[in-house]
């Protein structure tokens, strides 16, 4: 179980690191709605892996076990550049592959968080706190998703998505 809830809280890791990534991504193209929600998700992520830590030291008397974190490549196209070099088509490029990524991590957290589930079922606080992870991660993959749509339904119009 111990085990279970360190590849949780490695998760919730990682997921801070995405949105804070993320939301500086979209802080420097000016897509202010978008780094709002990163920037929330990071919030959420940074509570959330001190509450999944605090639950396994009471629940089990054992502290999470730290794994390896690896940054995305997110920011590598433009790092180190000045946001008045970023033309209008990679901005549109770059919001794109940004929500592709988003859905992705967003599905891959859920497969994590369901195979903790399947690992903590013996422990019914553990088991409750991260289904309520994973819920709540479907519903950021669902508003992901939805995004994405219509995103993709306006074309990745800039105009439209800097006006969210």
């Amino acid at each position: 179980m111990v085990g279970a809830l360190g590849t949780v809280s490695d998760r919730l890791v990682g997921g801070m690191m995405f949105h804070s990534d993320h939301a500086d991504l979209m802080g420097l193209i000016g897509v202010d709605g978008l780094r709002k929600m990163h920037e929330r998700g990071f919030r959420d992520d940074s509570h959330n892996m001190r509450k999944v830590r605090r639950a396994c030291m009471s629940q089990l008397g054992k502290m999470p076990p730290h794994g390896n974190q690896e940054r995305t490549k997110t920011l590598d196209s433009v790092a180190g550049r000045s946001n008045d070099n970023i033309g209008a088509s990679e901005r549109q490029r770059l919001v794109r592959s940004s929500m592709a990524d988003w859905v992705k991590w967003e599905s891959d957290t859920i497969a994590i968080y369901a195979d903790a589930c399947d690992k903590v079922a013996g422990n019914a606080c553990l088991w409750e706190l991260v289904r309520g992870l994973q819920a709540d991660t479907e519903k950021e993959l669902a508003r992901a998703k939805r995004l994405m749509q219509e995103f993709d339904a306006c074309g990745y119009d800039m105009c439209h998505i800097y006006e969210m």
